[in-house]
């Protein structure tokens, strides 16, 4: 039914899944743009952003974090609507390094998107990408690319610390 009443239609699911294969050939009858993806990296947004109605279909197997993987979406919001995390524990310095982190920014952009989460008056909180932020503010550049996640407030920690786990280096406050 859904693939009936939408431009595009995405099915998420494993190639090999037989779940999968009958959703896609049922829905390729009904919508001309019809695919099927495992993974973000396989969606070609700027073409489906040309459509007016999008609908998302996935397996019975499909995997619920394989789903919110791909429903993120990366989106331009105002640096001066986030708020740093309370107690964030790690420190942003403003060095050389930042300096440099700085003119590489107004020179590329910010390449990988920061992670936040919605507060309750329509702003938001930063998850991951203090530095960033920070640099973009230094930079003067007025919006950052952001990926906006619900998530509580031990969830947003955990998620804190392990990104900065893969940072080269941490920084301690």
């Amino acid at each position: 039914k859904i693939s009936k009443m939408v431009d595009h239609m995405i099915i998420i699911g494993g190639v090999n899944s037989s779940n999968t294969k009958k959703l896609y050939e049922i829905a390729k009858v009904n919508c001309k743009k019809c695919i099927c993806v495992e993974t973000a990296v396989q969606l070609d947004i700027a073409e489906i952003e040309k459509s007016n109605k999008v609908g998302i279909m996935a397996g019975a197997s499909t995997p619920e974090e394989s789903i919110q993987k791909i429903l993120e979406k990366v989106e331009k919001i105002a640096v001066s609507s986030i708020s740093n995390f309370p107690n964030h524990p790690y420190q942003v310095k403003e060095n050389e390094e930042m300096e440099d982190f700085v003119e590489n920014i107004k020179e590329n952009g910010v390449i990988h998107p920061v992670i936040v989460r919605p507060k309750e008056d329509g702003t938001y909180e930063m998850i991951s990408g203090h530095r960033r932020k920070r640099a973009c503010e230094l930079a003067g550049i007025k919006e950052i690319p952001a990926i906006v996640r619900d998530m509580s407030d031990e969830d947003a920690i955990i998620y804190m610390v392990d990104s900065n786990k893969q940072r080269e280096r941490i920084l301690p406050s």
